[in-house]
């Protein structure tokens, strides 16, 4: 079992993306953790359903900065 965790600042713009799909095929994490996320539930959801994780928690962002600017948590069925 891997994890991956990550403060992405960020996880609307396309390098973030493609570097957390990047990682997801090299590394194939069982759990990914994403600090400073700063997208609402749509965004979020999209992507974790596109990177197969059939789990997740998250935290939305309030504002754009501070202690709460997004949290996400996945993990798939081997966990």
């Amino acid at each position: 079992m891997s994890l991956i965790s990550w403060n992405c600042q960020g996880l609307s713009l396309t390098l973030t993306k493609s570097s957390l799909r990047y990682f997801k095929s090299t590394l194939d994490p069982s759990i990914v953790f994403l600090m400073e996320t700063k997208n609402k539930e749509f965004m979020v959801e999209n992507l974790r359903k596109k990177m197969d994780f059939n789990n997740g928690l998250r935290v939305d962002p309030k504002g754009l900065a501070g202690l709460s600017s997004g949290l996400v948590l996945w993990w798939n069925d081997k966990v």
